[in-house]
C-alpha cells in the first residue's frame, strides 16, 4: 500500500520527533490500511505543532491537508467506514453574499481534506440544506442558483424554499403547532419568510429528519450564513483566513470516542 505523504513527513521529521521512530516502526509492519490509516490520527498532532510554531505555515499547512487526504484513501481500502455522516444546517434571509461564502468555505474544508471521501463525484459524508427566510425573489432566486452550482461540484446542497417550509410546518398536528408557534412560527403561508433565524433553524430540523438516512451515526450542525470554516491566522497586524483545521475529522472523533451528546460554538 502506498502512503507517500506519511512516508516523506516520517522520514523528514524523523530527528524532530522522538515519537516518530515508533510511528515508522508501525508503518513499516502494519498489515491493513485499517492498521495504517490510524498512525495519521497520531501524526497530526505533531504536525498541528509544527505547522503553528514553525517557520514555513504555507509548506506545512499543504503537508498537513495532503496527509488527511491519503488517510482517506485508506479508509476507503479498509472499507466499513463507521465515522459520522454531517447535515449542515444554513438559515438565509436576503444576503446571498453569505451563502455563497459561507457554502465555499464548505466546499474547501471537502476539497482540502475530502473527508467521508467522494462516490460517483459527491462528498458521500457531508450534505447541506440551505433553508430559505429571504423575502425578496430575486435573492431567492441567487440562493437556488448558489445552491444548485455547488451541488454540480460535488457538495450536495438541497434548497429548502418557503412553500416547502411551510408544508413541513402543516405536517405536525394542528395541537401540537399550537404549543410550538413560539419556537417555529406562526404566519401565515403568504408571509411566510423573515420568520427569525431561531424559528428558521428550528423548522429546518424537520427537513434534517427527513434526509436521515443513518439515524444513529449522524449529526446535525446549525450554521450560521456568515460563518466560514477557517481559522485565522495572525499575520502581523492582519489576519488571514486559511483552512487549517479540519472540523468535521475532529467533531466525528468528539462524539465517537467521548459521550458528548451534544457540542456548540463555534
Amino acid at each position: 500500500m502506498q502512503t507517500p505523504k506519511l512516508d516523506e513527513f516520517l522520514q523528514r521529521f524523523d530527528e524532530r520527533f522522538p515519537a516518530l521512530e515508533d510511528l515508522t516502526h508501525r508503518r513499516k509492519n502494519a498489515g491493513d490500511a485499517k492498521q495504517l490509516a490510524a498512525i495519521y490520527d497520531e501524526v497530526y498532532p505533531l504536525l498541528e505543532k509544527q505547522m503553528w510554531q514553525g517557520e514555513n505555515f504555507d509548506a506545512d499547512l499543504e503537508r498537513y491537508q495532503s496527509l488527511f487526504r491519503e488517510q482517506e484513501t485508506l479508509i476507503a481500502e479498509a472499507g466499513q467506514d463507521e465515522r459520522y455522516d454531517f447535515i449542515l444546517s444554513i438559515p438565509i434571509a436576503d444576503r446571498p453574499e453569505h451563502l455563497q461564502s459561507c457554502l465555499e468555505s464548505v466546499y474547501q474544508l471537502c476539497h482540502l481534506y475530502g473527508y467521508g471521501g467522494k462516490q460517483q463525484g459527491v462528498y458521500r459524508k457531508i450534505r447541506v440544506i440551505v433553508a430559505e427566510d429571504s423575502q425578496q425573489q430575486k435573492n431567492i432566486d441567487e440562493d437556488v442558483r448558489i445552491a444548485q452550482a455547488f451541488t454540480e461540484k460535488g457538495l450536495r446542497v438541497d434548497h429548502v424554499g418557503l412553500e416547502e417550509q411551510y408544508e413541513l410546518l402543516m405536517s405536525i398536528p394542528e395541537e401540537q403547532r399550537k404549543h410550538l408557534s413560539s419556537i417555529l412560527t406562526d404566519q401565515p403561508r403568504d408571509q411566510f419568510y423573515r420568520k427569525g433565524q431561531a424559528a428558521n433553524r428550528n423548522l429546518s430540523y424537520l427537513k434534517l429528519l427527513q434526509l436521515t438516512e443513518r439515524p444513529d451515526k449522524t449529526l446535525y450542525f446549525p450554521v450560521d450564513s456568515d460563518q466560514l470554516f477557517r481559522v485565522n491566522r495572525q499575520m502581523g497586524a492582519d489576519d488571514a483566513e486559511v483552512a487549517a483545521l479540519n472540523y468535521f475529522y475532529y467533531i466525528d472523533r468528539i462524539f465517537r470516542q467521548t459521550d458528548t451528546a451534544m457540542l456548540t460554538g463555534k
